[in-house]
């Protein structure tokens, strides 16, 4: 009985671990946009959060967890393809920091592992729609908000280009100088309203046990 107790227990820490490292991963993703806009040394908030969730999956996987036969087939498959692909890139004289540079965004679909051990039950999947929903009213507010700083004079355009040129401009892409510019993170803009959309017609509201 004790010892049933403690593999519970050690089972609830990983759930308990697993969601609240779901939690920042979708807060990580709802508002970052491709990641590039905070950096911890070399390596973004998003790769970090990556090799932590790599490293929780492999803790899971040694507990005695499986992954479904599926997610496995699909992680190989896309491990031939992207074997291939590097391949042919080598064969053509391609430079590696190019290949790597190609190869290192399409890792993030092993994310996959780790969705699927952390997004097991409704209340799960009910916290990223909320984290998705509220980055769509964080973004939406904030968007509002600069373009009408920018369109009445009260902040520089040139001022604030120069701001978002200092290492992140990669995420913003501008118009001109009319002061209209789109955040690459702002695809979470659409992601929530379909979330409301959903919601508002009773296909997202959680089922009363």
């Amino acid at each position: 009985m004790i010892l049933d107790a403690a593999l519970v227990g050690c089972k609830d820490i990983r759930i308990n671990v697993g969601t609240s490292l779901l939690v920042l991963v979708a807060c990580e993703a709802a508002l970052m946009g491709s990641g590039r806009l905070l950096q911890v040394g070399p390596l973004t908030v998003k790769m970090l959060l990556f090799l932590v969730a790599q490293i929780y999956v492999i803790f899971r996987l040694v507990a005695g967890e499986r992954l479904k036969l599926s997610t496995v087939a699909i992680l190989l498959s896309f491990s031939i393809l992207l074997c291939f692909g590097a391949t042919v890139g080598m064969l053509r004289n391609s430079s590696m920091d190019y290949i790597a540079e190609d190869v290192d965004p399409l890792l993030y679909v092993f994310m996959l592992c780790f969705i699927e051990m952390t997004m097991k039950t409704e209340k799960q999947l009910q916290y990223v729609v909320r984290i998705v929903k509220t980055a769509a009213i964080l973004m939406s507010v904030g968007y509002i908000t600069v373009i009408a700083l920018l369109l009445t004079g009260v902040v520089s355009f040139s001022t604030f280009y120069v701001w978002l040129s200092n290492g992140s401009n990669a995420e913003f892409m501008f118009r001109g100088e009319s002061g209209l510019f789109l955040y690459k993170g702002s695809l979470y803009i659409a992601v929530g309203l379909i979330y409301f959309a959903l919601a508002k017609h009773g296909y997202l509201h959680s089922r009363q046990s």
